[in-house]
């Protein structure tokens, strides 16, 4: 049976916990930043960067492994990789994290080779990993491999016993609990943390859905700000559905807001800071203010950003059950959102809107889930989508836009079409677009006005409480409809 590699996420609870794995986490991000100078100071001194692990690994051991003297200044870094190293008492995961940062380098010259090929294909010039300071890192994350932990089965369910460190006198574990029904096999854990939150990331291979049913639809799928979905499928059955981007859009505002108003303290504590300076008075106790300050802006947006990647996993998997159920085998989707930061030409507050809500952490969700059915997800450009009319011919040629077009937006939301002198939903006419892009649906055109100008939408808490079978019953089409209304409130309630 094929396998496919999923993680799960499980947040620490207690102080005293999350501070022994916080605390480790920075020692290992000390770590990563001396090696990652040894190496710079490396480079300069004899012109190329180490990319051999034993010989890393060799630094901090009593046996070199490379007869080459080392220069002073190199001696010096060897001293403070052996104390923090010291200070870690973990071999599997130093060796790990040698492991990714050679990684990093080896991927950082393959990017600069395809840099030369093909400038374009690059929003700048590539990099090489660089040492940051502790307090600027919003996140560290160190793999461990299958030496560094273990199941047990207790009454009280199964857990993962995960090594901290390796101290002869003295070893720390940490004892999570798994979800109940979780037989899967794991891979690997990882450690992480985001802010002042601690989690263990669990990497499991989980069996791909089997299910035999005939799968011959295919669906375009538009992503947005005020309708977050719009999915338009072949399946004559269905009206075009549009999930509510609102109340993301709504969370992303208030976070933003409540972001502003700490940024403005801390900018005037900094001020306060800068005038005491200058007059040689202290300034501990607004240093202390600044840092908690600081400290609840990341806690801020690590609950931003829990919210939404939670939302996301909701709704996500509510599309992908409905798919499967209603029979899709491919689903085209347009990234035409995701490139709001890479220039597109938007206005201001729309293209800080669209930056806001991590699209891409959404298309990714989606496509795994719809991998799991078997379903095939393809992201596709949306040149020609929002303004041409769902009768042009897409083919047409660049240089016939005006006849391309046919159509013009009248106000938020519709579509005037000049083919059929008719008014649609905008984003439904996106989505089908989007879908007729890379495929040619057979949809005769009754059905297809249909579709267009009276889709369904949906509300997330509407979403969250009904059912798979109840939504695909609330978007049948035309005399189902009232019906469909009254079980969706009926479901609601």
């Amino acid at each position: 049976m094929d396998k496919i590699k999923r993680i799960l996420s499980i947040r620490i609870s207690g102080k005293q916990r999350r501070e022994r794995i916080s605390n480790l986490l920075y020692s290992l991000a000390q770590f990563r930043n001396l090696l990652i100078i040894f190496n710079k100071r490396y480079q300069e001194n004899y012109g190329k960067r180490i990319l051999n692990e034993s010989y890393l690994y060799s630094l901090i051991s009593d046996k070199p492994y490379n007869p080459r003297k080392p220069k002073e200044d190199d001696e010096n870094y060897q001293e403070k990789l052996k104390k923090n190293e010291e200070k870690i008492k973990n071999n599997y995961i130093i060796q790990t994290l040698i492991r990714q940062l050679i990684k990093d380098y080896k991927s950082f010259f393959k990017s600069i080779q395809r840099y030369k090929q093909n400038p374009s294909s690059f929003n700048a010039v590539p990099r090489p990993s660089k040492a940051k300071k502790l307090k600027d890192i919003p996140s560290f994350t160190a793999e461990r491999n299958v030496n560094t932990f273990k199941i047990i089965e207790e009454k009280k369910g199964k857990y993962i016993l995960i090594t901290l460190t390796n101290d002869k006198k003295e070893k720390q574990y940490i004892k999570v609990k798994l979800p109940k029904n979780f037989n899967y096999d794991i891979k690997s854990a990882g450690i992480k943390f985001i802010a002042s939150n601690v989690y263990i990331d669990i990497v499991y291979e989980k069996p791909l859905i089997n299910e035999k049913k005939e799968k011959t639809h295919l669906a375009g799928i538009d992503l947005g700000l005020d309708n977050l979905i719009t999915l338009f499928s072949t399946n004559k059955g269905l009206k075009t559905v549009i999930i509510s981007g609102k109340e993301i859009k709504s969370i992303n505002q208030w976070y933003n807001k409540e972001k502003a108003k700490l940024q403005s303290q801390i900018d005037n504590i900094q001020n306060q800071i800068n005038e005491l300076k200058k007059e040689n008075l202290d300034i501990t106790t607004l240093e202390q203010e600044k840092r908690m300050l600081i400290k609840k802006q990341k806690e801020l947006s690590a609950y931003r950003n829990r919210w939404i990647t939670d939302t996301f996993h909701k709704i996500t998997r509510k599309v992908a059950d409905f798919l499967n159920e209603t029979g899709h085998k491919e689903v085209y989707i347009g990234k035409g959102a995701t490139e709001s930061k890479n220039g597109i030409n938007l206005s201001t507050k729309t293209n800080q809107n669209f930056v806001n809500i991590p699209f891409r952490k959404l298309i990714n969700q989606l496509k795994y889930k719809l991998e799991e059915y078997g379903i095939k997800p393809t992201e596709i450009t949306e040149e020609f989508t929002s303004k041409t009319s769902p009768f042009a011919d897409l083919n047409k040629l660049k240089e016939k836009l005006k006849q391309l077009y046919k159509g013009i937006r009248i106000k938020r939301g519709l579509y005037k079409d000049y083919v059929t002198n008719k008014v649609f939903n905008a984003d439904a006419v996106g989505s089908y677009n989007i879908l007729r892009k890379e495929a040619k649906p057979l949809i005769d055109e009754k059905t297809l006005m249909d579709k267009l100008a009276r889709p369904i939408k949906v509300k997330l808490n509407q979403l969250f409480k009904v059912t798979c079978e109840s939504l695909v019953e609330i978007a049948g089409r035309r005399t189902n409809r009232v019906h469909d209304r009254r079980t969706l409130v009926n479901n609601v309630l």
